[in-house]
């Protein structure tokens, strides 16, 4: 039994295992936005992202991610807007932390910004395009269909996890149920 490893499709079959169990993980989804000045909720929370003044944190998945993101870096002196596009911030959130949660966005200082979906990110005309300046992030709204736009130092999207399946979808033809459990 192998547990906790990296490993590739070749790597498995040549242990020549009678049963494989692939429990892969994921990435964080970044909805195909990347740059220098694009980070997510994971780099942010693990202090591997270095980020600038004035930060847009993109919430497009509702639960606690993007607001505890947003409420740790408005506390390290951040200014920072929390952008979703659901009617409300931390929708799918629980009743009983959702009033905790938005208590302590506001007291804060976070701008709370619903009804928008990320559009684009563009280096700014200050933007030297290796992450040393702004970027102007292109927001539309959902029910209007207008393009709002912001600059900012940097975004942090959030927008749950993207599976890693390489090595499923690799080892699948080979076995004999498909990848299906039966239990």
């Amino acid at each position: 039994v192998e547990l906790n490893c990296h490993a590739s499709s070749e790597e498995v079959l040549a242990e020549r295992p009678d049963v494989v169990i692939v429990a892969a993980g994921g990435v964080p989804d970044d909805l195909g936005f990347e740059g220098p000045n694009v980070v997510s909720v994971w780099d942010v929370l693990s202090m591997q992202a270095k980020v600038g003044k004035r930060v847009l944190v993109y919430d497009d998945h509702g639960k606690h991610q993007a607001p505890s993101c947003a409420e740790y870096l408005a506390q390290a002196g951040c200014e920072v807007e929390l952008v979703t596009p659901d009617r409300n911030v931390a929708q799918g959130m629980g009743a009983l932390n959702w009033p905790i949660f938005l208590r302590n966005l506001y007291r804060a200082g976070v701008t709370l910004t619903p009804d928008l979906r990320l559009e684009s990110i563009a280096p700014s005309a200050t933007s030297d395009g290796a992450g040393g300046g702004s970027v102007v992030v292109g927001l539309r709204n959902e029910y209007s269909g207008s393009l709002a736009h912001r600059t900012v130092d940097t975004v942090v999207v959030e927008h749950g996890t993207a599976p890693c399946t390489e090595v499923f979808d690799e080892l699948r033809p080979l076995s004999s149920n498909d990848g299906v459990l039966d239990l």
